[in-house]
């Protein structure tokens, strides 16, 4: 059956390969310092700050066994964990905002406190309200949930200011010593319905949990540490390291991969080699060489079925180029909107190569790196309701963003026993690729790795 099914599948690809915001069900992901899963850590005025990292406890944190950590002196300093991608949220969107803190310091005044940055207008391409939550920590010695978004909980502690203090340009001002609950500030924003997420300035968060002040003699003896940290239903666990789960492809064992060559007879070389270069993950990696003629390779994955778009939270992969080709591996979601039967949406990652004669990484779930290179595209003869062209790629976050409409939209492949991902090297066109050479490694989707190398022993 399968084999009927790749027939179809491979046809269908050769022909097309490059022509409600939060997930239903709660997600914790798992924030380390080698994937800040979309986390930005700034340090203002790192030489000043004792400690800024990842660390093992204290005591028992709410989530595993790791937490990040902040000591600061008397002298100025500040820690922000900052996010990005909430940006073109409607603040009214916004329903749930906790995270827990530990107080190992003498600080009493605070630990750590939020920022948002809003625009009342969505027409503006920059804030020109800041939203702050602060109040005091918990006992020292203790974890302590803070869930600021819960007016049983809190009553108080949420303010509003101009995001320019010396513009003042925010219609909506509440004062410290007036702070609200979270109800009561948007309250109090009920007559700019509009009201979006959007950064105090270009290449600035929009959301951002802090300690510390830029000031002299604020936060002698300060110890903070956070986890936990929770928007909507998605939670994110500090974690000073995260075992993955790590598999090796390779011709004795291909995993949950299969490798199906189009126009094979037309194809220079393919295959599982030593190299090129030194590969990120063991010594090997799968390389493709093409001519002028149309072929395609593609490696196809069966195991992701009926995972939730909301749910892919990392898709990154390694690419080396030897060749003159300017694109290298893309990449192919089928998704059914509906999440059950066959797919009616293909979703498309591709970007240009990297530099010649290296491996680049592709964090192609990241915003930061890439803000561009998806597409959706209907699977024929059915029609997505979605679709976004080549010519208006958005990051994955935005194309996330464009399903909230579709929070069952899940996996499901384009014919019965077909792949559900597809990392894909040349066109079925033509003259399209001459001197084309493309090695792909260490491809990861969530936490499961797969390290492609010529022998699995």
């Amino acid at each position: 059956m399968r084999h009927l099914v790749r027939f179809t599948l491979i046809l269908a690809l050769a022909l097309t390969a490059f022509a409600n915001w939060q997930p239903v069900r709660a997600a914790t992901i798992v924030v380390t310092p080698f994937n800040l899963q979309g986390w930005e850590v700034i340090n203002v005025q790192p030489s000043n700050i004792p400690q800024s990292s990842f660390v093992e406890g204290p005591d028992t944190p709410p989530l595993g066994t790791g937490s990040y950590r902040v000591r600061l002196d008397q002298r100025a300093a500040m820690v922000i964990l900052a996010r990005r991608d909430l940006e073109g949220r409607n603040l009214t969107e916004i329903e749930t905002i906790s995270y827990h803190t530990y107080r190992s310091g003498s600080n009493i005044a605070h630990d750590w406190y939020i920022n948002l940055f809003v625009s009342t207008d969505p027409n503006r391409p920059y804030a020109n309200c800041r939203i702050d939550f602060a109040v005091p920590p918990g006992e020292q010695g203790a974890w302590f949930l803070k869930a600021a978004t819960d007016e049983n909980a809190y009553n108080y502690g949420w303010t509003v200011h101009h995001a320019d203090a010396n513009l003042k340009e925010c219609p909506v001002t509440i004062d410290y010593d007036k702070n609200v609950s979270f109800r009561g500030m948007l309250e109090a924003f009920k007559d700019f319905p509009n009201a979006i997420l959007r950064p105090a300035a270009q290449f600035q968060p929009v959301i951002s949990f802090q300690t510390g002040f830029n000031g002299t003699n604020t936060h002698a003896n300060h110890d903070a540490a956070i986890d936990a940290i929770t928007i909507n239903q998605t939670t994110w666990d500090f974690e000073l390291s995260f075992e993955g789960d790590q598999r090796v492809v390779s011709p004795d064992s291909l995993a949950d991969w299969e490798l199906v060559p189009v126009n094979e007879g037309d194809m220079t070389s393919f295959g599982f080699v030593e190299g090129p270069g030194t590969p990120p993950l063991g010594k090997g990696s799968y390389r493709v060489q093409l001519n002028e003629k149309p072929s395609i390779m593609l490696i196809m994955n069966f195991s992701l079925i009926g995972t939730k778009l909301s749910e892919i939270t990392t898709l990154t992969f390694h690419t080396y180029r030897s060749g003159e080709n300017q694109r290298d591996w893309y990449v192919n979601l089928f998704v059914s909107s509906t999440g059950e039967g066959t797919a009616d949406c293909r979703i498309d990652f591709a970007v240009d190569a990297g530099p010649k004669g290296e491996w680049t990484f592709k964090n192609a779930t990241d915003a930061r790196v890439f803000n561009y290179g998806w597409t959706v595209h209907n699977v024929e003869p059915k029609t997505c309701p979605v679709t976004v062209g080549y010519d208006a790629s958005q990051s994955f976050s935005g194309i996330q963003r464009l399903f909230e409409k579709y929070p069952n939209a899940a996996l499901q492949p384009k014919d019965p026993g077909g792949p559900v991902v597809s990392f894909n090297t040349g066109w079925n066109a033509q003259g399209s690729h001459a001197d084309h050479d493309a090695a792909i490694d260490a491809i990861t989707i969530n936490t499961i790795t797969w390290d492609f190398e010529p022998s699995s022993k």
